[in-house]
């Protein structure tokens, strides 16, 4: 019975914190550098077929993160018509 209870609370915390994180994302997300850069990664990899091969610049110089990253978000951009709220609520489920 004991375990049945924590197992209950720790969903509800979990759950307050993804209503949270969530919750009027659609009016907190402000349209970006990050998101327009991501963005136009897609557009080019859907429309030019220019698979990208580096990912995302990160704040060292020369340091770059991977490509998975425009492969994952990508299928979000696809749903959401080009939406960027999408994939950001995607990375805040992550």
């Amino acid at each position: 019975m004991r375990n049945k209870l924590i197992y209950f609370l720790l969903a509800l915390v979990l759950g307050l914190g993804l209503f949270l994180r969530v919750y009027n994302i659609n009016n907190l997300l402000g349209f970006y550098y990050d998101q327009g850069r991501d963005a136009l990664a897609i557009w080019d990899l859907w429309h030019l077929g220019n698979i990208p091969f580096i990912g995302p610049t990160t704040g060292i110089a020369g340091i770059f993160r991977g490509p998975f990253y425009y492969y994952l978000i990508a299928p979000f951009y696809w749903l959401g018509k080009g939406n960027p709220v999408w994939p950001s609520v995607f990375l805040s489920l992550t």
